[in-house]
């Protein structure tokens, strides 16, 4: 549990760092970024571990876009 939460938190940190990048460098405003992962990992809940077994909580799959001028930031999902 402690090395999947260590891992989550870099690749968001890693994240971070790009859009610093782009932001600092002028580069926001023509760069669409676009990050997605695998479903979800059951970290405990219902008293399972790991992706074997259908629920919400495994159906769930982040995804994040930054596109300037159409997507607006924290706008709901449609």
């Amino acid at each position: 549990m402690r090395n999947y939460l260590g891992t989550v938190k870099a690749v968001d940190e890693s994240v971070g760092r790009v859009l610093q990048y782009l932001d600092d460098h002028g580069l926001t405003e023509n760069t669409i970024v676009i990050y997605s992962s695998d479903q979800g990992f059951y970290l405990g809940e219902h008293g399972w571990y790991g992706k074997r077994w259908m629920s919400e909580e495994s159906f769930r799959m982040p995804f994040l876009c930054r596109w300037p001028g159409v997507v607006q930031p924290d706008a709901p999902p449609e």
